[in-house]
């Protein structure tokens, strides 16, 4: 904030306290390179805890602490401190060039050390190369949670869902059916989103939901387990997966969170179950309705005026 201050002094009044007193001249460039490092430094400390937390192996993991967090914090403070304070003595008033530094060799470090190496490579190198450690690490542990039974449940619920005409998989299906739909001059599109589902998907609800079109008459798969076990598999698939809520452990004991592997069919399971009771009752209906989970887009030939009557 200090330099920031100073600076809007300079653009703003005209004032600049840096080319009148020698103690400014020396102050300001002191705590610019010293925060500016500090701050840097976090950044990367906190690529690097993200890659050990994130780690497959143990000891790894268990250098990742609050006490380590601290004393690397408090040791990059002190080492960029004493490193600014050499610009105290290279700092100089003179009728030329003003507050400036005035010695070639510490001119060409501050250029190339500390702009080009310590505020630039340095920070972007260690921090880009742990965050794509940490993705890794990420996707490895997805993997190896993501157990055979809850991937067979995602199968089963996905070839369920896939008959609806209206569903879309993916972008790739979304663009495929807006390429059959024959334009014309009439049409007006529009998206729809549900501005949240957490909370909103009840998770008994649904998994009944779920059960009723597996053992329809004309179910598509055979299912080798009667109603009751295929419920259990699916609590257990679907209450498994935990989440964190302001730093607090919960469980998906009765409502759905988009980030599990089951959720986003789930959803789809509840709204369209819930459009197609909605279907029956509104008026001024869309001629193209494709959702996918939250996102809705459509298009109508009516006024505008029946448009926000149906929305």
């Amino acid at each position: 904030m200090i330099p920031f201050t100073s600076r809007i002094a300079i653009s703003r009044f005209n004032n600049d306290l840096t080319q009148r007193s020698l103690v400014w001249c020396k102050l300001r460039p002191l705590v610019l390179q010293s925060i500016t490092l500090i701050a840097l430094s976090i950044v990367c400390f906190s690529a690097i805890d993200q890659y050990l937390s994130t780690s497959y192996y143990p000891f790894l993991k268990q250098i990742s602490t609050i006490k380590l967090a601290k004393i690397l914090i408090t040791i990059a403070t002190m080492f960029w401190t004493l490193h600014g304070t050499s610009v105290l003595f290279m700092f100089q008033i003179q009728s030329k060039y003003g507050c400036n530094i005035y010695n070639q060799n510490f001119s060409n470090y501050v250029t190339y050390g500390y702009y080009v190496i310590f505020t630039g490579v340095l920070p972007i190198t260690i921090s880009t190369f742990f965050s794509v450690l940490a993705y890794r690490n990420v996707r490895r542990i997805v993997r190896r949670q993501m157990i055979i039974r809850r991937r067979k449940l995602d199968q089963q619920l996905t070839a369920m869902i896939l008959p609806t005409s209206s569903y879309v998989k993916h972008l790739f299906d979304f663009v495929k059916m807006v390429l059959k739909i024959k334009p014309s001059n009439e049409f007006k599109m529009y998206t729809f989103d549900v501005e949240n589902l957490y909370t909103y998907v009840p998770v008994n609800e649904t998994t009944e939901m779920v059960l009723d079109l597996i053992y329809k008459p004309t179910k598509i798969t055979d299912i080798p387990f009667d109603r009751t076990t295929t419920k259990k598999l699916l609590r257990i698939a679907v209450t498994s997966v935990p989440f964190i809520f302001l730093n607090e452990n919960y469980s998906q004991d009765d409502s759905l969170v988009m980030h599990s592997s089951s959720a986003p069919i789930l959803d789809d399971v509840f709204m369209i179950k819930m459009e197609t009771r909605l279907n029956r009752l509104s008026k001024n209906k869309p001629i193209v309705w494709l959702p996918y989970v939250d996102d809705i887009f459509c298009i109508f030939t009516i006024e505008l005026i029946k448009i926000i009557q149906f929305q």
